[in-house]
């Protein structure tokens, strides 16, 4: 660094600055619209394709009755009750708008009702004071379930343009229940086989009724929802061990995998795809889960909401062949219905999760990461418990100057300390690494914050801190960062322009600390080299500037202003010669140059 006494100009290092880029958009697998009244509980328990929602609410925030309603394009009605009893709900509702359900009577009793608009029709009973209806298809057949003696055994019931009709149980069952219909009129339920005893899920079609048995091991299952090819989901459980089960059924029954440390898995609905939903348990309690065959993957539908959403979801209730899901859950903390759309934006590249023992490891890989999947994401928790990590999001806008690798990694973990840390690994295929880049540049962000290099090789310190860079072969990078908490990652590199290889100031100035004395008024040749002729367009705009110092600390005293002078190349320098004003003498100066790499000299 070149210092100079006016006679002088010293020539000091400065900040870089950076050019700001536009926040980045938030990407999600779905998009969530909030079916609810703020300050009343609602639930949503079925959808057709258009899409319109069904469900129960309450009415007001005086009382606990819930009535049934519907919700299209945002608005939400209320269906109302048979004689106005304030007690009411929606199953189901089919392409044409019909919606089937149950209505208290007034009179003690409770009624299959359907609405066609607002006014609920009394579907009546097969006996006894007790109906409802759960499902319809296409052509209006209703199926349910309703007393069929004075002493209320219960039936499955099916109304197909007259009154209720008794679908009848497996030889020596007393009840039955129907919960769905398809548009060849299969109809799935359950039965039980002996009296009293056990059920099995059955369908009903063309006038006979067919045990699908249950899972191995389980003594019931009760059948739930069918599709237009005949395939149904329900739940099976009762094994020794314990625990509900979720199956998927083709002509065999097929058990679905758990939520990561689940119990319990619970189908609600399928679809065309065959894509299931329901509900189930995780180690912090129960969520809503989707399951699809094409994959065989359960998969928490809390996974796949935008981050920052305000939603916990607890039960998934219905799916149209569209995707689009409805159910409940808390929004902010209240209970309400929601209706879940899958988005335009792509969906998570991979999701881990697993309950793991203190020490545990959860990754996105098994091995080396590839062009088709470049990050590979590896999170070991000191306490015992849940961890989730979710690549291929890019939720958390990054401060100015930087460019992700790849899509950002968002994960969540058991509670950890600085002493005692989350450790978080992140690999990066070298087909995301831009020229010039490499595992000593690229930089991991905490949400919005950079983490800088361990003080040690232990603790957090600071929080969140790098311990290890690699450099792997072929170009990829492996960091490993030790953090208190888990939450939002992203590997990034600056959009800065590569710095050039600056390599001083050259005789017949001398270099710090000496002070240059030259006499104020003559013109100064500045010498410096770049690697190489850059061509004459390497000063950034209104630099080289002349700022006072003081003579003794050599601190900056006084304003920068541009200096005057003509920048040339030859020989492997540039030369800046610098015309020193005369009103500069017997003071000290510094020469600032800064260049277009954003750097300062």
């Amino acid at each position: 660094m070149k210092r100079f006494i006016l006679a002088s100009t010293c020539l000091a290092l400065m900040a870089i600055e950076l050019t700001a880029l536009p926040a980045l958009a938030a990407p999600a697998s779905y998009t969530i619209t909030d079916i609810g009244v703020a300050g009343l509980d609602s639930y949503a328990w079925g959808l057709n394709g258009t899409p319109v929602v069904v469900g129960q609410a309450r009415t007001s925030t005086n009382n606990f009755n819930q009535e049934a309603y519907t919700w299209t394009s945002g608005t939400l009605t209320s269906l109302g009750s048979l004689n106005n009893s304030g007690s009411s709900i929606a199953h189901a509702v089919n392409a044409a708008g019909l919606i089937v359900g149950g209505s208290a009577t007034g009179t003690g009793g409770s009624h299959a009702v359907s609405w066609n608009g607002t006014t609920a029709t009394d579907l009546g009973t097969f006996a006894g004071n007790s109906s409802e209806a759960f499902g319809i298809n296409g052509g209006g057949q209703i199926v349910g379930e309703g007393c069929v003696t004075v002493t209320c055994f219960t039936h499955a019931l099916l109304w197909d343009g007259a009154g209720p009709v008794d679908l009848g149980t497996l030889p020596g069952g007393d009840a039955s229940h129907a919960r769905g219909i398809n548009d060849a009129g299969q109809i799935i339920g359950d039965s039980e086989i002996s009296s009293g005893g056990d059920s099995h899920a059955v369908i009903w079609e063309a006038g006979g009724i067919t045990d699908l048995g249950t899972l191995p091991g389980d003594s019931y299952s009760n059948g739930v929802a069918i599709n237009a090819a005949g395939h149904a989901t329900g739940r099976s459980g009762g094994r020794p061990g314990g625990g509900q089960y979720a199956f998927f059924w083709d002509g065999s029954m097929h058990e679905l995998p758990m939520l990561p440390g689940g119990t319990f898995l619970e189908a609600a609905a399928i679809n065309g795809s065959d894509q299931i939903v329901g509900r189930g348990d995780l180690l912090q309690g129960q969520t809503a889960f989707l399951w699809e065959s094409a994959t065989g993957h359960t998969i928490d539908l809390n996974a796949l909401l935008p981050s920052g959403s305000g939603w916990q979801l607890s039960t998934a209730t219905g799916i149209n062949d569209a995707g689009q899901i409805v159910g409940y859950g808390y929004y902010f903390g209240a209970l309400h219905g929601f209706l879940m759309t899958p988005s335009s934006n792509p969906a998570p590249t991979d999701i881990a999760r697993a309950v793991v023992p203190a020490g545990g490891t959860v990754s996105t890989s098994t091995g080396a990461t590839t062009p088709g999947d470049p990050i590979s994401t590896t999170v070991t928790s000191p306490q015992a418990g849940l961890i989730s990590i979710r690549e291929g999001v890019s939720d958390v806008a990054l401060p100015s100057g930087f460019a992700i690798l790849g899509s950002q990694i968002r994960i969540s973990a058991p509670s950890a300390t600085p002493s005692d840390p989350l450790r978080l690994t992140f690999e990066f295929n070298a087909s995301i690494i831009p020229a010039g880049q490499d595992a000593s540049t690229i930089q991991v962000f905490r949400d919005s914050t950079a983490a800088p290099a361990c003080l040690g090789s232990v603790a957090a310190d600071p929080d969140p801190c790098v311990v290890d860079r690699q450099a792997l072969a072929g170009g990829s990078a492996r960091i490993t960062v030790l953090s208190s908490h888990a939450s939002a990652w992203t590997g990034a590199v600056s959009t800065a322009p590569p710095a050039f290889p600056f390599t001083g100031f050259f005789s017949p100035l001398s270099n710090e600390p000496a002070l240059n004395k030259v006499n104020a008024g003559s013109s100064l040749p500045v010498k410096f080299g770049l690697g190489g002729d850059r061509g004459l367009g390497v000063l950034a705009a209104g630099f080289p500037k002349v700022q006072p110092i003081d003579c003794s600390s050599l601190a900056p005293s006084g304003t920068p202003v541009p200096a005057t002078g003509k920048l040339t190349y030859a020989t492997d320098k540039y030369t800046y010669t610098w015309t020193t004003p005369k009103s500069l003498a017997n003071t000290c100066q510094q020469l600032v140059v800064k260049l277009s790499d954003t750097t300062q000299h």
